[in-house]
Formats: C-alpha cells, sequence, structure tokens
C-alpha cells in the first residue's frame, strides 16, 4: 500500500516492506520505479529456482532494489550527521538513485543469467567492461538510453551513476555504498533473502552495522587508489563479524543448495542447448552483439540498442515457456543422480549418458 505525505514541501510516498518496515521515496524515486525497466524486475525472482526448496522464497529484484535504496539512504544519513560539511542532499539523492536501479540490467533468473551472458559474450564488449561483467554494460545501456530513465534524470546525474557502476573516475565511499564487500546490496539481500526462504542463517544486526559507518581518507602515498572509502569504527566489529558469516551460511545452506544449483545447471544446459540447436530467439536473448570491422560507433550502438530491447521483454516465466517449447534434435531429459564430491556435481543425461561436471564455485557467485 502507498501513503503520501510532505516533509519540508516536498511530497513522498511511503510503502510497508516486510523487512525494514516503513520505506520513504521522493517524487523522482517513484517516477523511477514506475518506469517499465523497473517494474520488469517484479517478474525475475531474486534467487532463480530456489524456490524448489524454499517454496516461499518467490522474492523479485523489485523489492530488493527497493530494500537496497532503502538502506544506501539510511547510510548516507548516517555518514552525513557525522560529515555535515562533506555529504550533500545531492549525494544522497544520487546515490539512492544508483541503488534503485543498479539491478535493471538483470536477466531471467538473476545471477544464473550472468553466466549465460559471460559464456555467450564476445570478446570484447569495446567499452572497456569485460565479457564477466556483461550485466553492467546492459545497466549501463539501460541507463543511457532508456528514454523514461532520460525523462527523469538530466546528463550529469545519469553519468554519475554509470560512472558509479564503472568505478570511474575513482572508487570512493560514495561507490562503496552501493558496490564493495559492505555495501547496500549485500546488506539487504541477505535479511530478505533469509526471511523469504524461511531460515535464519541470514540474519545480523543491521543498525549496528549501519550506525558504526563512517568515511576514512585513504593514505596520499597511493595516488592510483581512491582517496576515501566507507569503514566501520571498532564499536562494529562484532556486527561486521556477524554480517560476514551470515555471508558464508547463506552460500552453505541456501545459494549453494545442491538442488538450487542442479536447476540452475539444467537451465544453462538447456539454453546452452537451444543456442546450439539453432534457436533464434534465445541466442538473440543471450549473445552480446559483437562489433565487427565494418561497424561504425552509429552501427553498433544500434546493435546494442536493439539487443537491449529484446532483453527487456523477457523475464523467468518467459525464458521456461521457450526452453519448454524448444524442439531439440535430442529431447532434453535429465535423470538427477547429483554427489558433492570435490566441490563439483555430477549430472548423468539420460539421453546420451554423457557425464557433465560443473563447479560449484562457479555457479555459486553472489
Amino acid at each position: 500500500m502507498w501513503y503520501n505525505f510532505n516533509i519540508a514541501k516536498q511530497t513522498y510516498r511511503r510503502i510497508r516492506d516486510p523487512i525494514h518496515g516503513l520505506i520513504d521515496f521522493s517524487e523522482r524515486e517513484q517516477q523511477l520505479i514506475d518506469t517499465q525497466v523497473f517494474q520488469r524486475l517484479r517478474r525475475i525472482r531474486q534467487l532463480a529456482m530456489a524456490f524448489l526448496i524454499y517454496p516461499s522464497a518467490l522474492h523479485t529484484r523489485f523489492d530488493h532494489s527497493v530494500g537496497v535504496m532503502h538502506i544506501a539512504g539510511r547510510i548516507c544519513t548516517r555518514l552525513q550527521e557525522l560529515n555535515p560539511d562533506r555529504i550533500s542532499d545531492e549525494d544522497i539523492a544520487n546515490i539512492r538513485f544508483a541503488a534503485l536501479l543498479h539491478d535493471v540490467g538483470h536477466g531471467p533468473f538473476s545471477h544464473l543469467s550472468e553466466n549465460l551472458l559471460e559464456k555467450f559474450a564476445p570478446a570484447q564488449t569495446h567499452m572497456g567492461i569485460t565479457g564477466g561483467k556483461i550485466h553492467e554494460k546492459i545497466t549501463i545501456d539501460i541507463i543511457r538510453n532508456d528514454s523514461q530513465i532520460k525523462g527523469i534524470l538530466d546528463d550529469k546525474e545519469r553519468k554519475f551513476l554509470i560512472d558509479m557502476i564503472q568505478g570511474k573516475p575513482t572508487q570512493d565511499w560514495r561507490r562503496d555504498i552501493v558496490s564493495s564487500e559492505l555495501d547496500a546490496d549485500k546488506m539487504d539481500y541477505l535479511l530478505r533473502d533469509s526471511y523469504f526462504a524461511g531460515v535464519k542463517y541470514g540474519e545480523y544486526d543491521l543498525e549496528k552495522l549501519i550506525e558504526s559507518c563512517l568515511i576514512v581518507d585513504r593514505p596520499k602515498t597511493q595516488p592510483t587508489r581512491p582517496e576515501t572509502q566507507l569503514a566501520l569504527d571498532s564499536e562494529g566489529l562484532y556486527a561486521l563479524e556477524q554480517f560476514m558469516l551470515a555471508r558464508y551460511h547463506m552460500k552453505q545452506q541456501v545459494y549453494w543448495h545442491e538442488v538450487s544449483l542442479i536447476s540452475d545447471e539444467m537451465i544453462t544446459r538447456g539454453v546452452t542447448l537451444a543456442i546450439e540447436d539453432g534457436n533464434k530467439r534465445i541466442a538473440e536473448l543471450y549473445k552480446y552483439p559483437r562489433r565487427s570491422k565494418k561497424d561504425t560507433d552509429q552501427d553498433y550502438e544500434e546493435k546494442r540498442k536493439d539487443f537491449v530491447q529484446n532483453y527487456l521483454d523477457y523475464h523467468d516465466e518467459k525464458v521456461i515457456d521457450l526452453l519448454r517449447n524448444c524442439k531439440q534434435r535430442k529431447q532434453i531429459k535429465f535423470s538427477i543422480d547429483f554427489t558433492i564430491e570435490s566441490s563439483s556435481i555430477q549430472l548423468l543425461d539420460s539421453g546420451s549418458n554423457m557425464k557433465i561436471w560443473k563447479s560449484v564455485t562457479a555457479l555459486g557467485k553472489w
């Protein structure tokens, strides 16, 4: 449910969230949430196929992104209390925008799409981002070109967001809030994933962690490194330890659960076989465009725009329907015979009796 209220002549909207309680939005944040690219996140589950083991784990990238924005805003407010002359309201607004939009480039099945995009990515993407970060490149393409986002954020604001994603010109405390080992993203997904999976492994003291945040200057003897960074004071040590243990336990018990990993691998294999078999629609979804020698800057820009436009039409269920309707030369059926040995999972393809081995660590990057 949405609520309207006024603070200092500015209208805010408020919603209830099971993790953070009441979350407030500015008018422009609400406009970003109402864009088509953001609403699409309602149809992309946060934990992909984990609902096969944890039936209530049906939460989405939509509510996660809202939670990340909320935590990022709380961290900024705390830092502004400690550094009133160093942090402006504009800084806070831009960081909240970046946190809100940080996942708009995610594809169907969330992190599973990252593996597929990386697998079928060209050797270079022409924009300084490696194949392993194709999802970030897609996020940049969306922020740069989406007409609705361009109508809400000006050029300076969108450049700030893109620079934060790319880590340019420097990685400082602002980017640490959105992307680091101690960022708002991890702070939200641990609590949210734990809650919806119905486990306690991801719980930690969020309040103490936020209260302990501060900005520290890096030594000037390291000119190639950022000048500032997000840090914690000593009183937050035990909250940090709890946070790190929560990450470890969630990986072991939820993210790396053998059934979840197997279902992910089956989807990956299904997509791979479909592309190898010449399925054009699936190939167009996961093959980021390659720049040929004949392409001008404008030609390649159009290729990327066409790819992103098609990419944004897909969500979890649509890809499942595509795979279900695929007419492969060999019917894809798996009899699951899994064991955990040397951090690996064994899948036995009953059609060809071919054993496929996949490293757990390669699938478990969260």
